[in-house]
């Protein structure tokens, strides 16, 4: 049997979990001989420099909020390409994966939802329009199994279209750095040698919690030296760094805005952070963190428990709590030998059960069931 083209659609090519997830997955996919297509409504195309030159990839230059030109430019993708599966990454792909299916032959319409907590009216009404959207999809793939129970109770998802695939992170590429990259790392930020340094790594949106992490940040039971490091941007920036100043850490808090590369920002790490008060599911970031041998501050949202296993329950808080968050990195920081055996915990659960082969292997056995993998594939 000849495995048929996936095109995995996505809403825009912004420096996001979601969407770098995807883009990379599909060079991996490319290289293993798959046939997969990129295709995104519209918005920013930063990650394009990212996207692998060889895969087929349809800007479909979306106007307004429904555009029927850019439905003609997928259905003319898919039409070509004879797709036997359409990946809708997040919500607003799904309804231009609707309209494709009634217009052209598509065999298997997948939904992939990387949002777990959603809050407010505003969140009600947003779910009114998807969620049915969601129980006319062959597939909804889910980032962890509370994710996955969670939704298909308040949603009325089929269990036998729920499906969790674990995001995974490439070992070798976030590998622990020596003491020489370290120390070089720092140097170039003008960070102390031996500063203890906080790394967060989230857009700053208010789901993210950054407000939350820089009151624990402030606390007393910390060490003088620290400083904390906002890796991302976003719309609370401003106003993040006026909390940062009203506190007195405007010399501790060091914004460094969205970068392609975080990976120099690990390097001078000590603790990995996330304060997500909402939304979160599986971050790309905190696996990251963890292959790169940083232990972890989480909140308890999303995939968090999946994420670090039982070792790691100690340093989950409850998601809006400063107090408990300062307390965790105050025991962090503070417990001789703590950093080091949690940063090896961390790694050690990465390489076992999140890994990019594990990820990829899940997607095949879901894109081409029962299709032999090409020479040299991940399945």
């Amino acid at each position: 049997m000849e495995a048929e083209t996936a095109i995995f659609l996505l809403g825009t090519l912004e420096r996001g979990g979601s969407e770098t997830k995807f883009v990379r997955l599909a060079g991996r996919l490319h290289d293993a001989g798959w046939p997969v297509h990129v295709a995104w409504l519209g918005g920013s195309e930063a990650l394009l420099d990212e996207l692998h030159p060889d895969v087929p990839r349809h800007a479909l230059r979306r106007e307004g909020s429904f555009s029927p030109r850019a439905l003609m430019r997928l259905r003319k993708a898919a039409i070509k390409s004879g797709p036997g599966s359409v990946v809708c990454v997040n919500f607003f792909p799904m309804i231009y994966g609707w309209a494709l299916r009634r217009t052209a032959r598509l065999p298997q319409l997948i939904a992939s939802i990387n949002t777990t907590d959603l809050r407010g009216t505003r969140e009600a009404r947003f779910m009114a329009l998807y969620a049915p959207l969601l129980r006319r999809m062959d597939q909804v793939v889910f980032g962890s199994r509370r994710q996955q129970t969670q939704w298909q109770t308040e949603f009325r998802i089929r269990a036998d279209a729920c499906r969790v695939v674990y995001n995974g992170v490439d070992s070798r590429r976030y590998s622990p750095p020596t003491s020489h990259e370290r120390d070089a790392a720092r140097q170039r930020l003008g960070l102390a040698s031996d500063a203890l340094v906080f790394v967060s790594v989230a857009q700053l949106r208010p789901e993210k919690g950054h407000d939350h992490l820089i009151n624990a940040f402030a606390g007393g039971g910390l060490p003088a030296n620290r400083a904390l490091l906002l890796v991302g941007d976003g719309v609370r920036r401003e106003e993040l760094q006026s909390q940062a100043r009203r506190l007195g850490l405007a010399d501790r808090v060091l914004f460094a805005g969205e970068q392609a590369d975080v990976r120099p920002w690990r390097r001078a790490a000590d603790v990995f952070v996330l304060a997500a008060a909402a939304v979160e599911t599986f971050a790309n970031a905190a696996l990251e963190a963890a292959a790169r041998g940083l232990p972890r501050g989480l909140t308890d949202s999303g995939g968090a428990r999946d994420r670090v296993g039982e070792q790691g329950y100690p340093w989950l808080v409850a998601p809006g709590d400063a107090g408990a968050l300062e307390s965790a990195l105050t025991r962090l920081a503070n417990e001789p030998g703590t950093l080091e055996q949690a940063g090896a915990a961390a790694r050690a659960r990465v390489l076992d059960r999140f890994t990019t082969r594990q990820m990829d292997t899940a997607w095949c056995d879901l894109l081409w069931p029962g299709v032999a993998a090409p020479r040299g594939a991940v399945a």
